[in-house]
């Protein structure tokens, strides 16, 4: 006589059948969630700018808001990327060209009422980038490294590039480290507190 196997009820009180079922519902949900994931947009939110003929992303969580320009006050032995100084919510913010500080446009004096002003959510010091149009935020997935393109102005702040989805031409967007741009402008800075 062969020896019969004897299952021992689950201590969880459920039968096998119903074990089988609740794995079964699992492993689709898993499967279902896996599916939802790799559907999900892949990238960042950038804040699609343009300066001139160049179209930059900004990484939204370095953005705190976008202004209308305004008139900044000129701050003595400024290097030719700072336009100046203004006030914001009771605070002193340094205006930045941001074409002159990636070298693609050409110092300006004078001009800062033109475009618009990103300002970013670095504390101190206070900063504003000046960019001609602050264009939509759009989640954008780098698609090639900056070496793949070679280099040009500006390239020692460049991430990658993206293409950008929603235009109508192909454009390529230049993917920025604020954070780097904004330390080596500190840096550079002969004014106190730019």
């Amino acid at each position: 006589m062969s020896p019969s196997r004897i299952q021992a009820p689950a201590p969880d009180g459920l039968g096998q059948e119903r074990r089988e079922r609740i794995l079964d519902e699992r492993t689709r949900e898993l499967a279902l969630r896996r599916r939802i994931r790799k559907a999900a947009p892949e990238g960042a939110l950038y804040l699609v700018c343009t300066v001139g003929r160049n179209v930059f992303g900004l990484p939204l969580t370095c953005v705190a808001r976008a202004l209308p320009a305004q008139a900044c006050t000129p701050a003595p032995r400024a290097s030719p990327e700072l336009l100046g100084l203004f006030g914001h919510e009771g605070r002193t913010v340094a205006a930045v060209d941001l074409g002159v500080a990636l070298g693609v446009s050409d110092p300006r004096p004078g001009i800062t009422a033109a475009g618009c002003f990103v300002l970013t959510r670095q504390e101190e010091p206070r900063t504003a980038l000046r960019v001609d149009a602050a264009d939509a935020v759009v989640r954008l997935a780098p698609s090639q490294r900056p070496e793949a393109l070679g280099r040009e102005a500006g390239a020692g702040f460049i991430t990658a590039y993206a293409d950008l989805p929603s235009s109508a031409v192909p454009t390529v967007v230049a993917l920025l480290d604020v954070d780097k741009l904004l330390r080596t402008l500190s840096q550079s800075s002969s004014h106190p507190g730019v």
